[in-house]
């Protein structure tokens, strides 16, 4: 994901140059189930359990709402690959791998940073057009937010665990800001005050907490001065009524009569799921997507294509594998948190990494009705983290307790 958009928005590489991140998660389940690997850890054995049960599920919807096998697969495709890199980073990724991984992610930070100021002044790039070292095309910045809420919820926790200059810490908090001010992220001064809840909730330094809070969140004000600056329109939007207003206006997203973030599940429900069998299973895995491949593309998806319910990650999943496919869905995230506090209790982990995949799995929860980030390859940065706990486990070592190279 940190590639394939620079080779195709300033090299003009094809668009299919991305689904090469296909043959990377193909051939690491082929790893896998070639060499016949096994978890040792216990804990990651019951959470992919429930992925089991997921998919277990989509099977029944197949059967009832039959329409085609490859539509079936393309569904497969399109919400497998992120679990199979999810375990992948358990068997395959030590704990010194895993740091280098954060690390890369602190370098790409400044990468992007640069790229970002250069399509803001040079190229005059805006809001969803910014999106740094995720390219130009609309809905780049998507991308962008899950990679500066992770680097963002990285460093907070490494100075709350005492691990990281304040001084570097903030240094990262206000360019975070910054950019997303400057691309439009509103949403990330929500996730960004989360960040800092909880933050302070799963860890235990109550100084460090009370400088996290008074930067990040004057931080965060002066952020939003600067995005109304910007933007004149949102002068008045970062209020609960208008936050509110705008996620369940009856107007839409697009403000067309399509679905909105807060109203998308109840058009589902009531809309599409009209027997008892499809409101628990849903259409059928598949059957209400799209794709570039003209052959993949469904007809419920042509029909409805002006409801905008690709949008929404939560739409999308309870159209097509209803309510139990959503609620499993939604409980392999409940159970990273759990698993994750449990790990962290038990000092069978690094805490940070254990911090980091409990918020992280909040977070899921959040995008998932905000956006449809959590069914594109920026996904791949979500599970890399949310796997992060019960790496050292599996590889029996122990992540190494040293500060930032960049404190």
């Amino acid at each position: 994901p940190f590639l394939f958009f620079f080779l195709m928005d300033l090299c003009q590489f094809p668009s299919v140059v991305k689904y090469t991140v296909d043959v990377v998660w193909l051939l690491l389940l082929a790893a896998m189930l070639l060499n016949r690997v096994r978890f040792s850890n216990p804990q990651a054995k019951k959470i992919l359990k429930i992925v089991g049960a997921f998919f277990l599920l989509t099977l029944v919807g197949l059967i009832l709402e039959y329409q085609s096998v490859l539509y079936y697969l393309w569904g497969i495709r399109n919400n497998a690959r992120f679990f199979v890199f999810f375990a992948a980073c358990i068997l395959f990724l030590s704990a010194t791998g895993a740091q280098e991984c954060l690390r890369l992610m602190d370098r790409v930070f400044y990468i992007n940073l640069a790229v970002t100021l250069f399509q803001f002044f040079a190229m005059e790039k805006r809001g969803d057009h910014l999106g740094g070292i995720f390219g130009v095309e609309t809905g780049a910045n998507g991308y962008t937010n899950i990679f500066l809420l992770i680097v963002v919820t990285w460093h907070m926790l490494q100075y709350l665990n005492e691990r990281e200059a304040l001084k570097s810490c903030l240094t990262k908090c206000v360019l975070t800001l910054l950019i997303a001010a400057l691309a439009e992220l509103k949403f990330l001064y929500i996730e960004f005050v989360v960040v800092i809840i909880m933050g302070m909730f799963v860890t235990h330094r109550f100084a460090r907490k009370l400088w996290i809070a008074l930067g990040g969140l004057t931080g965060a004000y002066f952020g939003i001065l600067l995005m109304q600056i910007l933007f004149p329109n949102f002068a008045n939007w970062f209020t609960l009524q208008r936050i509110w207003e705008t996620a369940t206006s009856a107007r839409g997203y697009t403000s067309s009569g399509d679905m909105n973030r807060l109203t998308a599940i109840p058009m589902v429900w009531n809309g599409f799921l009209d027997t008892p069998l499809r409101k628990c299973f849903g259409l059928g895995l598949g059957n209400c997507d799209t794709s570039n491949f003209e052959f993949l593309v469904t007809p419920f998806s042509v029909r409805y294509t002006d409801l905008h319910y690709v949008f929404f990650s939560s739409a999308f999943m309870l159209l097509e594998t209803g309510a139990a496919g959503l609620m499993v869905y939604l409980l392999f995230f409940a159970a990273i948190y759990v698993y994750a506090r449990q790990r962290e209790r038990q000092k069978e982990a690094d805490p940070v990494y254990c911090q980091m995949a409990c918020i992280m799995a909040a977070m899921s929860v959040l995008l998932i009705i905000y956006n449809s980030s959590m069914r594109t390859e920026a996904a791949y940065m979500v599970y890399f983290v949310l796997a992060l706990p019960f790496i050292n486990a599996q590889q029996k070592t122990h992540v190494p307790k040293e500060v930032s190279t960049f404190a």
